[in-house]
């Protein structure tokens, strides 16, 4: 367990003024996003929907250049998700492109503007 989650459930809990049941960690260590549920039932079938992989993950990016508007991405998990072999998790991430915009050299990398992609 995170020694973070006991101070993130009571201030959720202090925050909305009722009781929070943990469900599920997405993604550790990357993201750290918190799944709570707001009863006993509730926690027990969304516990029961991730341990059965039944549960559809959406993430959206803002990365640097302009992607094609579909593509696929083949690269193993970082080191800390390895099988237990030692081999790196195979991953696959398909994406598209909701937005491509153009803004100012954010990054003062000496190039008229940076091209950037809102990906999902």
């Amino acid at each position: 367990s995170d020694p973070n989650e006991p101070a993130l459930l009571q201030a959720l809990r202090d925050q909305i003024e009722q009781h929070v049941y943990p469900v599920h960690r997405l993604d550790q260590p990357t993201s750290g996003l918190m799944v709570f549920a707001l009863n006993r039932e509730a926690a027990r079938h969304l516990v029961e929907q991730f341990t059965q992989r039944r549960v559809r993950k959406i993430y959206q990016a803002w990365c640097r250049g302009w992607l094609h508007r579909f593509g696929t991405i083949r690269i193993p998990l970082m080191p800390w998700n390895r099988r237990s072999d030692g081999q790196p998790q195979p991953a696959q991430t398909h994406y598209h492109t909701l937005k491509r915009v153009q803004v100012p050299d954010l990054l003062h990398a000496g190039l008229p503007d940076d091209r950037l992609t809102l990906l999902e």
